[in-house]
């Protein structure tokens, strides 16, 4: 696949639908990047309603060019818009019908390891 922001224009008409009777097309993660994420009016909501992960993991928020990546706060990505797009994608969530099995967004810190159950 692509980057995110393409998925809406090639992938995302062939991504089967999570549904109770079809299980096997649910994710229990889906990372999503969010910078650029204005640009696109229909991500991550085309992604979320299909795919009905159980959480969601924000990515490549953080300056990877930034020579101290460890420093406090960490230095977001001009066009990221973190906090806005933590708003998006709860709104996204919420206006999803029968997404009950939805558990949390996950906002890694640089360097960290995620484990999930």
């Amino acid at each position: 696949m692509g980057a995110a922001s393409d998925i809406y224009e090639y992938e995302l008409p062939y991504i089967k639908q999570c549904s109770d009777k079809n299980k096997d097309n649910c994710l229990d993660v889906l990372i999503l990047c969010v910078p650029g994420w204005k640009y696109k009016t229909e991500y991550p909501k085309g992604l979320i309603e299909k795919l009905r992960p159980r959480y969601i993991v924000l990515s490549h928020f953080d300056n990877l060019f930034e020579s101290d990546r460890d420093k406090k706060p960490i230095k977001t990505v001009r066009t990221s818009d973190l906090d806005g797009f933590i708003l998006k994608v709860q709104d996204d969530i919420n206006s999803t019908p029968k997404y009950d099995r939805f558990q949390k967004i996950i906002i890694p810190d640089v360097n960290t390891t995620i484990y999930l159950d």
